[in-house]
């Protein structure tokens, strides 16, 4: 995303694939030169999965590659200062298992996203088709 003015409002969130998860304010990200690359943007510890822009809090679903989900509000992610930071686990994962993707948009199969709410760190619920 690019940002032109003075003001950088809202985070930055980031899921990587091994369940760990961060916010990061946007003004971490303000560059006092002219620069043409920006260094140590992102922790590059674990593949990231999911990047988004966050004006306000809202909900995601994290799901894992086993069929297991979590669903969480980005106010619950910790929010670090250092752009770098490799997170918190949001998600715990047993060996060989990954995040494949995380979910912003709750229709069909994840139209009841209350079931998939834990507290985390969780290995969240298993997934189940809802009927329609």
């Amino acid at each position: 995303a690019v940002v032109f003015g003075e003001d950088y409002p809202g985070n930055v969130v980031f899921i990587f694939r091994n369940g760990k998860g961060v916010r990061i304010p946007l003004e971490s990200y303000r560059v006092k030169g002219n620069r043409k690359k920006l260094v140590n943007a992102i922790s590059v510890i674990s593949p990231c999965v999911y990047v988004g822009y966050e004006a306000e809090p809202y909900d995601i679903i994290i799901i894992s590659e086993n069929g297991r989900a979590l669903a969480l509000n980005t106010s619950d992610i910790p929010l670090m200062s250092t752009r770098n930071a490799a997170g918190n686990t949001l998600m715990t994962l047993k060996a060989k298992n990954y995040v494949s993707e995380v979910v912003t948009s709750f229709e069909g199969e994840y139209a009841n996203p209350g079931r998939y709410r834990k507290n985390i760190p969780s290995s969240g619920v298993l997934l189940r088709k809802e009927k329609k």
